[in-house]
C-alpha cells in the first residue's frame, strides 16, 4: 500500500472519530434541551425533509443530519477503503466491519427511541451503543495510524500494566453508562448538592451511584495511566495521551460539580455530557495506542 493511500485512509478515520464526537455532543444537547421529540416522526421531520423553523426541531434535525449525512457515509467509505487497500490486516478489517454493523444498529435504535417517545431503557441502550461505536472508530483510527509511523520501536511493558490497561476500558465504560442511566432516568437534578447528595429516594440513589462510580472506578483509571505519566521510558505519544486522560477526567469532575452548584444550566449540562465522551474516548485511545506498541516482559 502506498504512503498516499495510507495517509488518505488514516486522515479519513481521524475525521470520522472527530465527527462521531461532534455527533455525540449534539446528542447530549438534544437530551439536555429536551429536544428528543423535536421531530416526532422518523426519518422525516413532521413528514418533511426539512424541519420547521422551531428550536427543538432544528436541534433534533441537526443530530440526524450529522448522523446520516456525515458520519454514516464516512464509516462506509472507511470500510470500503479498508476492503480495497487493507484487507490483509484482519484486525482492522473486522473492526471496520463491526463499525458498519453498529452504525446500522444505532440508526435503528434511534428510530425506535423516537417512535416510542423516548422510553428510558431504549434511550440508555441507544447511548451505550453510541459510545461503543465511538470506541471502535477510535480503535480503527489508531490501528490505521500505525502504518504512518516510521521506525516505531516497541518497548518493554509488564503483563501487570497490560492487564490493567485492558481492564481500564470496560471500567471507564461502566462509569460512562452509570452517567447515561442518570440522564435516561431523569435523575440529573435528584441531587442538589456536591459532593454529597442532599436528597434521598430512588432517583437520588441512581445519581449517587454514578458519583461513586466516578470516584472509585475513575480513580482506578487514573491509577492505570499514571504508569505512563511517571515513566519516561514510555513513548512520548503514549505519555501525552495518558496526561490527556488525567486532565480531561479532572476537568469533567469540576464541570459536574459546577453544574450542580449552578443548578444545571444547559451549557454546563451539555458540556458535562460531551466531556464524558471525551474522557471515554481518551481512555480507549490510550489503551489502543499502548497495547499497539508494547513488548510484553515478565
Amino acid at each position: 500500500m502506498t504512503d498516499k493511500r495510507i495517509k488518505i485512509t488514516s486522515n479519513l478515520m481521524i475525521i470520522t472519530a472527530l465527527s462521531v464526537l461532534v455527533l455525540i455532543t449534539v446528542g447530549g444537547i438534544v437530551r439536555t434541551t429536551g429536544s428528543g421529540l423535536g421531530c416526532p416522526d422518523w426519518p422525516l421531520c413532521y413528514g418533511k425533509v426539512l424541519p420547521p423553523f422551531e428550536y427543538h426541531a432544528i436541534i433534533e434535525y441537526l443530530h440526524r443530519f450529522i448522523a446520516s449525512i456525515i458520519v454514516g457515509p464516512l464509516v462506509l467509505v472507511n470500510f470500503a477503503l479498508v476492503v480495497l487497500w487493507m484487507r490483509k490486516d484482519k484486525a482492522l478489517l473486522w473492526i471496520s466491519l463491526v463499525t458498519v454493523v453498529l452504525l446500522l444498529i444505532q440508526g435503528g435504535l434511534g428510530a425506535i427511541t423516537v417512535l416510542n417517545e423516548l422510553p428510558p431503557a431504549i434511550v440508555a441502550v441507544h447511548l451505550s451503543t453510541g459510545e461503543l461505536f465511538f470506541a471502535l472508530i477510535i480503535t480503527q483510527a489508531t490501528l490505521m495510524y500505525k502504518y504512518r509511523l516510521v521506525n516505531a520501536n516497541s518497548f518493554a511493558l509488564s503483563r501487570k500494566i497490560v492487564v490493567l490497561t485492558i481492564l481500564s476500558v470496560p471500567v471507564m465504560y461502566f462509569v460512562l453508562i452509570s452517567g447515561s442511566l442518570v440522564t435516561a432516568n431523569g435523575a440529573l437534578a435528584a441531587c442538589l448538592s456536591w459532593p454529597l447528595c442532599g436528597n434521598s429516594g430512588f432517583l437520588a440513589s441512581i445519581h449517587m451511584g454514578h458519583r461513586w462510580a466516578v470516584l472509585v472506578l475513575g480513580l482506578f483509571v487514573i491509577y492505570v495511566v499514571h504508569f505512563a505519566i511517571k515513566n519516561k521510558s514510555f513513548p512520548g505519544d503514549v505519555r501525552k495521551i495518558a496526561m490527556l486522560v488525567a486532565l480531561v477526567f479532572i476537568i469533567q469532575i469540576a464541570v459536574g460539580a459546577l453544574m450542580i452548584m449552578l443548578r444545571f444550566p444547559i451549557y454546563l449540562t451539555a458540556t458535562h455530557v460531551a466531556m464524558a465522551s471525551v474522557v471515554w474516548g481518551a481512555t480507549v485511545w490510550y489503551a489502543a495506542q499502548l497495547i499497539l506498541c508494547r513488548r510484553i516482559s515478565a
